[in-house]
């Protein structure tokens, strides 16, 4: 199976190259960390019961942006390291801005045609939703599950196959929304199954998080978390990294 072949090959990615993903993602992971800990003692300079809307709202756009910046920056450094062999030399990964900034305009883009996406999606879920209703009036939890599941299967192959923009604005190449979507045509099937796995595994990487947490342990949860945040972010951008290359580039997997 092509899904299990390229998740796998995405986990032995990141697990081959243990030093690399360590220096392209560990520092950045704790500047993000050590910049949500300012904006949240930024909050605290409020008294709770008459925090002003405006302050949080802002302090919630500055975490998103300092999230997106640091994904960016991680994200560009693993694309490079794997499809071109540019291995981090120092403790902190280079910062490429040309290609981040790319990276960036890419991912505003492809946010804007999935929320479109969503958009014209609306009508017919509502149309089939009332349709099933009427037909099974009394499943209403399996009624309203159905359509979900749809428009979310829809939405997952539209962000993977879209997201080929991404890889290719970290090596500063031209692929844009049409191309992306003619590179991966006919493997809609594929790329169900890929999500699948890789929120499965997602969950099962969680999982001990939560368990620590009932426990008590609260310092081995976080220490768990920030862990297996690192892993599944190096993971999913080995997914998208093997996509990349298998299905634009053409190249072989191992």
């Amino acid at each position: 199976m092509l899904a299990l072949k390229i998740f796998v090959h995405s986990i032995r990615q990141v697990t081959g190259n243990l030093e690399a993903a360590l220096r392209l993602s560990v520092v950045p992971m704790l500047i993000q960390f050590g910049a949500f800990l300012l904006l949240d003692g930024s909050v605290s300079l409020f008294p709770t019961t008459a925090t002003p809307y405006m302050a949080v709202i802002g302090l919630i756009a500055a975490a998103l942006v300092v999230q997106g910046l640091i994904g960016c920056w991680i994200a560009v450094g693993w694309h490079r390291f794997v499809l071109l062999g540019e291995r981090p030399t120092g403790v902190l990964p280079t910062l490429r801005r040309g290609r981040m900034l790319d990276y960036i305009g890419r991912g505003l883009i492809l946010i804007l045609l999935l929320i479109s996406l969503g958009i014209g999606l609306a009508i017919p879920v509502l149309l089939i939703t009332e349709a099933l209703q009427a037909v099974l009036p009394n499943f209403p939890i399996l009624t309203s599950l159905l359509p979900s599941v749809g428009i979310a299967l829809v939405l997952g192959v539209a962000i993977q196959r879209l997201s080929m923009m991404l890889p290719a604005a970290a090596l500063g190449k031209e692929l844009g929304p049409g191309m992306a979507l003619e590179a991966t045509k006919g493997q809609a099937g594929t790329l169900v199954v890929l999500a699948i796995l890789s929120t499965l595994f997602a969950s099962v990487a969680m999982a001990p998080a939560a368990l620590l947490g009932y426990l008590g342990l609260g310092t081995l949860q976080i220490v768990w978390k920030a862990a297996a945040r690192i892993a599944l972010t190096l993971l999913f951008l080995s997914v998208l990294t093997t996509l990349y290359g298998y299905l634009v580039e053409k190249r072989a997997l191992a």
